[in-house]
């Protein structure tokens, strides 16, 4: 996954009505130095993305 739509996919799911852990594993997400994500954080994302409704 490039590293841009990685990016925007984590500014989409992130709220500030999130609760808080949730809040910090996308910050993490966001912060990491390499252009794509593993396929464990893909999957966490593609999870939190269809129970926000992103």
């Amino acid at each position: 996954m490039p590293a841009v739509l990685a990016s925007l996919r984590i500014s989409q799911a992130y709220s500030s009505a999130l609760e808080e852990s949730v809040q910090r594993f996308l910050e993490m997400l966001g912060k990491l130095n390499r252009a794509y994500l593993t396929a464990l954080e893909e999957k966490l994302l593609s999870v939190l993305e269809a129970e926000i409704r992103v």
